[in-house]
């Protein structure tokens, strides 16, 4: 599904359209301590307040009023479903200030410009100053573990979000979307910190905001239903999946690593070899080591989120998608498919979503493995390469048939990940093995890892070997 780009954008939304020109009061004082006012009442403003906050430089007060709402009417929908939305982000509140030692400490001379660059000219008070500095009581971070225990709340936040999508339905509703960078003619210069310093966001008072004048952003109305829903489980549990992976085993030398290379970089040597690279990860006595079992043996529900959004999609296809541009290239008139556009949905937030793959059968074979490895069994598949050699220009095919597992590893997760290191290099310092355990974590039951990245990666013959290592 080609959607994983939409959940970034679906947390920025506002509640009035086209470009933001002028400057904008945010007054609920009001509403606060107003008996008149029923708690059902008060929940549908301070959410229509948040809507209107939902700019990038707002969103931290977004989520507060977001937050207060529900106090006021723990069942307010659109107040749960922001609130959700906004949680993975807000785990990074304060992320800049945090990582500012370390950055000062690992990072390149570089690095330190760039960290120092996302401040220059920021307004000294405000929406971006609030959600980059964060708390009083976040402390800095002084090592990966701590980033990872960040991540770990990630985990957790993108799962709420998850389970909440899972059981909840929406028949229709319309929600604003945001477009920042909306780069005018001759501005093409315009980088997102200089667009994001000029549309800041102040909060006044306790229930009062100003949002400054600011023509680069500018937003459309789109439709939420149940199938917008369907595609948002998935990239949820996608997005979830990379961070539960991030964080499950210990990562701690790979700072070492980015030290020992930012030194070099400011030395203008090369960059550290594989060779070299893979000793400081084996020197740290940490490194690979099991932290968090449970964030892997939740991945397998999560895959089989993402295929049941696939196949919702596939079932809705003819609705979603709209395949009729071809393009067509070489002599046998192979075509592939350019544009998906929505056909009875255009104004949907996953508007012309296409499951993949579009042929049926090849459809069903890929069913039938993805059901195999959520079970936690093997299927068997083809691999295939083309051979070319220097002196013809016709291609070799050449197959292989090898069983995969591919959940095994979080099915089982083994309690030491540096088996994956490389422990064979050529005279160049390059990794020449995928490490030491020939399963691969159990991904190849029947140890021919090794085998499988040789076949897929050797796909040249009668190439004479490079004698140079540069």
């Amino acid at each position: 599904m080609r959607a994983q780009n939409k959940l970034a954008t679906l947390v920025l939304l506002v509640s009035f359209f086209g470009s933001i020109s002028y400057a904008k009061i945010i007054d609920i004082n009001y509403v606060f301590n107003n008996t008149k006012i029923s708690n059902i009442k008060k929940a549908e403003i301070l959410v229509s307040a948040g809507e209107q906050l939902l700019v990038p430089a707002g969103i931290t007060y977004a989520d507060s009023l977001f937050n207060t709402a529900l106090l006021k009417d723990p069942g307010n929908i659109k107040a749960n479903f922001y609130r959700r939305m906004l949680a993975p982000i807000m785990v990074f509140k304060g992320y800049h200030r945090r990582v500012k030692n370390l950055t000062y400490s690992k990072g390149s001379k570089r690095d330190i410009e760039s960290y120092n660059s996302a401040l220059e000219g920021m307004p000294s008070e405000g929406g971006f100053k609030d959600f980059l500095n964060g708390e009083s009581w976040q402390k800095p971070f002084k090592n990966v573990s701590d980033i990872q225990k960040l991540m770990d709340d990630a985990v957790r936040k993108f799962d709420l979000l998850r389970l909440f999508l899972k059981k909840t339905s929406i028949k229709q509703a319309t929600i604003p979307i945001v477009h920042f960078l909306n780069i005018h003619e001759g501005e093409s210069n315009k980088s997102f910190n200089d667009v994001a310093k000029l549309c800041n966001v102040t909060q006044l008072n306790i229930g009062k905001f100003e949002i400054a004048p600011c023509k680069y952003i500018s937003v459309e109305k789109k439709v939420v239903d149940n199938t917008d829903l369907q595609g948002l489980k998935g990239i949820t549990a996608g997005m979830e999946i990379l961070f539960a992976i991030s964080s499950s085993y210990n990562l701690n030398g790979a700072l070492d690593v980015a030290s020992e290379n930012s030194k070099r970089e400011d030395q203008q040597k090369e960059k550290l070899t594989d060779k070299e690279l893979f000793k400081i990860l084996r020197n740290n006595k940490k490194f690979g080591k099991l932290r968090n079992r449970s964030h892997l043996a939740v991945v397998p529900d999560l895959a089989g989120d993402i295929y049941a959004a696939v196949k919702w999609y596939r079932k809705l296809d003819s609705k979603l998608c709209k395949r009729d541009h071809r393009v067509y290239y070489g002599s046998n008139k192979e075509y592939s498919w350019t544009d998906d556009v929505s056909v009875e949905r255009p104004n949907n937030l996953l508007d012309g979503v296409c499951a993949s793959p579009r042929d049926e059968n090849e459809w069903l074979d890929v069913s039938k493995k993805v059901e195999l490895a959520l079970s936690g069994s093997f299927f068997i598949s083809e691999v295939k390469r083309i051979d070319y050699s220097p002196k013809s220009t016709v291609g070799m095919v050449r197959k292989k048939t090898y069983k995969f597992n591919v959940l095994a590893p979080f099915f089982n997760p083994v309690n030491d990940i540096s088996v994956l290191l490389p422990s064979k290099f050529d005279k160049c310092g390059d990794a020449d093995n995928i490490g030491d355990d020939p399963t691969l974590l159990g991904i190849f039951p029947d140890g021919d890892a090794q085998d499988y990245s040789d076949f897929e990666n050797n796909s040249y013959y009668d190439q004479p070997k490079s004698t140079s290592c540069k």
